[in-house]
């Protein structure tokens, strides 16, 4: 417990893109509550981060739709959802904060992770690594940090896969 307090390494800027959608608010606000509270993560508030926040989480969004939803149950032939979200529960999901919308209809197999990368690095030129995550995911992001600030990329390239 006592790690999750302190600070991480000033070497890495990571920006952490959670993909998410509009309905799943309630989901939001359980990492809200939870893993972002930890020492050194910060919710992107669409500005330059502050120099004690080294992962940056955004909650990555397709545009103007709802995605795949999970029906529940039937009812007269039709299937009910858990949830439907109208269009003042999409705009407010716009609201919330660390909100980030990538060009591409909301989705789970057709671009989105793709657009996702493509859109971080322009909007956040001063990352030094850029990943994507679920909503079901619990990271231990002090242990990420470290691994990461103790790496030096040899590739050809300056960008690096870890998964």
């Amino acid at each position: 417990d006592r790690p999750l307090r302190e600070p991480m390494s000033s070497r890495v800027r990571m920006v952490l893109g959670i993909f998410s959608v509009p309905w799943q608010t309630e989901y939001r606000k359980v990492l809200r509550r939870t893993w972002l509270k930890q020492s050194g993560v910060c919710l992107y508030d669409g500005q330059r981060p502050d120099p004690a926040c080294s992962v940056q989480v955004v909650f990555v969004h397709g545009n103007h739709s709802q995605g795949d939803r999970v029906p529940r149950h039937r009812v007269n032939d039709s299937w009910v959802y858990d949830v439907d979200v109208s269009a003042a529960g999409e705009a407010a999901a716009r609201k919330e904060p660390g909100y980030f919308e990538v060009d591409v209809a909301e989705n789970m197999n057709k671009g989105k992770t793709f657009a996702w990368f493509a859109a971080a690095e322009k909007a956040f030129p001063w990352a030094t690594h850029i990943s994507k995550g679920d909503m079901d995911m619990y990271p231990f992001l002090h242990k990420l940090v470290k691994r990461m600030s103790d790496r030096v990329c040899r590739g050809e390239t300056p960008y690096e896969f870890a998964g």
